[in-house]
Protein backbone atom coordinates (compact mmCIF):
# COMPACT_ATOMS: atom_id res chain seq x y z
CA UNK A 1 0.00 0.00 0.00
CA UNK A 2 2.69 2.50 1.09
CA UNK A 3 5.37 1.21 -1.75
CA UNK A 4 6.65 2.25 -4.21
CA UNK A 5 4.81 1.85 -7.79
CA UNK A 6 4.83 2.04 -11.50
CA UNK A 7 1.41 3.61 -12.89
CA UNK A 8 0.30 4.26 -16.28
CA UNK A 9 -2.69 7.36 -17.18
CA UNK A 10 -5.40 6.52 -20.41
CA UNK A 11 -6.52 9.57 -21.45
CA UNK A 12 -9.65 9.65 -23.39
CA UNK A 13 -10.18 12.47 -25.88
CA UNK A 14 -13.51 14.21 -26.76
CA UNK A 15 -12.29 13.24 -30.69
CA UNK A 16 -12.39 9.72 -29.84
CA UNK A 17 -8.69 9.20 -29.84
CA UNK A 18 -7.01 8.08 -26.51
CA UNK A 19 -3.39 7.45 -25.66
CA UNK A 20 -1.43 6.43 -22.75
CA UNK A 21 1.06 8.10 -20.54
CA UNK A 22 4.69 7.16 -20.29
CA UNK A 23 5.28 4.66 -16.93
CA UNK A 24 6.22 6.75 -14.27
CA UNK A 25 7.02 5.34 -10.67
CA UNK A 26 5.39 6.91 -7.62
CA UNK A 27 7.35 6.88 -4.70
CA UNK A 28 4.95 6.73 -1.46
CA UNK A 29 7.21 8.31 1.75
CA UNK A 30 4.30 7.83 4.15
CA UNK A 31 5.02 4.23 5.76
CA UNK A 32 3.98 1.97 8.59
CA UNK A 33 0.35 4.30 9.04
CA UNK A 34 -1.49 2.92 12.11
CA UNK A 35 -4.71 4.35 13.44
CA UNK A 36 -5.30 3.41 16.88
CA UNK A 37 -7.74 2.40 18.82
CA UNK A 38 -10.75 1.61 16.82
CA UNK A 39 -12.61 2.40 17.44
CA UNK A 40 -12.28 5.14 19.31
CA UNK A 41 -11.94 5.37 23.43
CA UNK A 42 -10.85 8.35 25.47
CA UNK A 43 -11.64 10.62 23.28
CA UNK A 44 -9.03 10.68 21.18
CA UNK A 45 -7.40 9.11 18.00
CA UNK A 46 -3.60 8.70 17.44
CA UNK A 47 -1.94 8.49 14.23
CA UNK A 48 1.52 6.87 14.02
CA UNK A 49 3.91 6.35 10.89
CA UNK A 50 7.06 6.97 9.43
CA UNK A 51 7.75 9.35 6.89
CA UNK A 52 10.71 10.26 4.62
CA UNK A 53 10.42 13.97 4.42
CA UNK A 54 9.00 16.80 5.88
CA UNK A 55 5.80 18.11 4.39
CA UNK A 56 2.52 19.35 5.41
CA UNK A 57 -0.28 16.51 5.91
CA UNK A 58 -3.89 16.88 6.08
CA UNK A 59 -6.12 15.17 8.14
CA UNK A 60 -9.94 15.21 7.52
CA UNK A 61 -13.01 13.44 9.03
CA UNK A 62 -16.19 12.79 7.06
CA UNK A 63 -19.41 11.75 8.15
CA UNK A 64 -22.01 8.97 6.55
CA UNK A 65 -23.15 11.85 4.51
CA UNK A 66 -20.35 12.38 2.75
CA UNK A 67 -19.81 16.25 4.99
CA UNK A 68 -16.00 16.96 6.36
CA UNK A 69 -16.47 17.43 9.95
CA UNK A 70 -12.87 17.91 10.34
CA UNK A 71 -9.76 18.86 9.18
CA UNK A 72 -6.58 19.91 9.99
CA UNK A 73 -3.02 20.10 8.65
CA UNK A 74 0.01 19.93 10.50
CA UNK A 75 4.04 19.38 8.93
CA UNK A 76 5.42 15.54 9.62
CA UNK A 77 9.53 15.64 10.57
CA UNK A 78 11.70 13.12 9.16
CA UNK A 79 11.54 9.68 10.87
CA UNK A 80 8.95 8.59 13.41
CA UNK A 81 5.68 10.49 13.52
CA UNK A 82 2.79 10.64 16.23
CA UNK A 83 -0.38 12.87 15.98
CA UNK A 84 -3.47 13.10 18.27
CA UNK A 85 -6.95 13.64 16.54
CA UNK A 86 -9.52 14.84 19.05
CA UNK A 87 -12.72 13.05 18.38
CA UNK A 88 -14.82 13.87 21.76
CA UNK A 89 -17.08 16.52 20.01
CA UNK A 90 -18.28 13.97 17.32
CA UNK A 91 -21.24 11.35 17.66
CA UNK A 92 -20.94 7.71 17.88
CA UNK A 93 -20.51 6.06 14.88
CA UNK A 94 -18.11 5.09 11.27
CA UNK A 95 -16.60 7.80 9.61
CA UNK A 96 -13.91 8.10 6.74
CA UNK A 97 -10.45 9.40 8.08
CA UNK A 98 -8.64 10.74 5.40
CA UNK A 99 -4.51 11.21 5.33
CA UNK A 100 -3.44 13.45 2.44
CA UNK A 101 -0.30 14.70 1.29
CA UNK A 102 1.68 15.93 -1.98
CA UNK A 103 4.05 13.14 -1.58
CA UNK A 104 2.14 10.33 0.03
CA UNK A 105 -1.58 10.76 -2.18
CA UNK A 106 -4.40 9.82 -0.25
CA UNK A 107 -5.27 7.33 2.29
CA UNK A 108 -8.66 6.57 3.40
CA UNK A 109 -9.59 4.68 6.98
CA UNK A 110 -12.82 3.24 8.15
CA UNK A 111 -12.64 4.57 12.03
CA UNK A 112 -15.40 4.34 14.86
CA UNK A 113 -16.06 7.06 17.64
Amino acid sequence: MFNNEQVACFFNFFDGKHSYSQIRSVQRNLTGLSIYPNPAINEKITLKFNSDVEEDVEISITNNLGQSIYSEIFKTTKGANEHLVWVHQFANGFYILQVKSEKLGVVNQKVEF
